[in-house]
């Protein structure tokens, strides 16, 4: 009698523990189909006082983005050898910084890819603290925003070349808001008003415009603002004066 109740109770164990086992299988394929949903890298790490942040945990995503497999990249510090040379000492401050406050951040930086390419990676992470208030590992989320990066690049590189040519043309360019108020000034403008463009920027165009031409000036500008289209020319205003530093006035058109 004993013996069947041991082997009854070994029975009752074993089957205890697959259903255990089902269960966190389950889970596992549940969490997986969840982080194949995300279009990022999920990850974990552990923080080693002595060794700073060692990954624990990271999503298969991972080689979709950068073509390493989990295993690759494997646990422990790896992760640094994926960002490139001139962003890994940054990366890690910031990191660290993150860590100590305890709370998240984000983090920018490039990674190499196994192909060799450079993708740019946002890196979203959170905290979690034990319960001295310690940090005891951090996670998040690592996007790819290579396109993002490259879009904002040409852009800076397009208003450099504006700007370029705006101050090195001849003549005077001034552009102004809907208030008026002067956002360009070139040098040409600085030139021929006398007058510095850090000092320009921000006031409005009739510092440049005796008395008795500015509601000329004003009146056919804020028209012109109104009416619609994005590529037009407004007429001329005629002859104009303009008005130096010094209170000089001289023609402008």
């Amino acid at each position: 009698v004993e013996l069947a109740q041991n082997m009854a109770t070994q029975i009752a164990f074993a089957i205890d523990r697959v259903r255990v086992e089902e269960q966190i299988q389950a889970q596992r394929e549940q969490l997986q189909g969840i982080l194949t949903s995300v279009p990022g890298v999920v990850w974990e790490a552990s923080l080693d006082r002595a060794l700073g942040p060692r990954l624990t945990f990271i999503s298969d995503y991972v080689q979709a983005m950068l073509g390493y497999t989990a295993a690759e990249i494997g646990e422990g510090a790896g992760w640094r050898d994926v960002v490139h040379p001139e962003d890994r000492d940054r990366a890690a401050r910031e990191l660290e910084a993150i860590v100590a406050s305890g709370q998240g951040g984000v983090i920018e930086a490039r990674c190499l890819a196994k192909d060799g390419r450079t993708v740019w990676v946002e890196v979203r992470a959170t905290v979690t603290l034990d319960d001295a208030g310690r940090p005891q590992d951090v996670r998040g989320v690592a996007m790819d925003i290579t396109d993002r990066w490259r879009t904002e690049d040409a852009l800076r590189d397009s208003r450099s070349r504006l700007a370029g040519i705006i101050s090195s043309a001849m003549d005077a360019i001034i552009t102004v808001d809907q208030q008026q108020r002067i956002v360009v000034f070139n040098a040409a403008a600085e030139a021929m008003f006398r007058f510095p463009a850090d000092r320009a920027i921000g006031q409005g165009i009739d510092r440049f415009i005796p008395d008795r031409f500015r509601q000329a000036h004003a009146a056919p500008i804020e028209h012109f603002g109104r009416t619609s289209g994005s590529s037009r020319t407004m007429r001329s205003l005629g002859t104009l004066a303009g008005l130096r530093a010094n209170g000089e006035e001289f023609p402008i058109e």
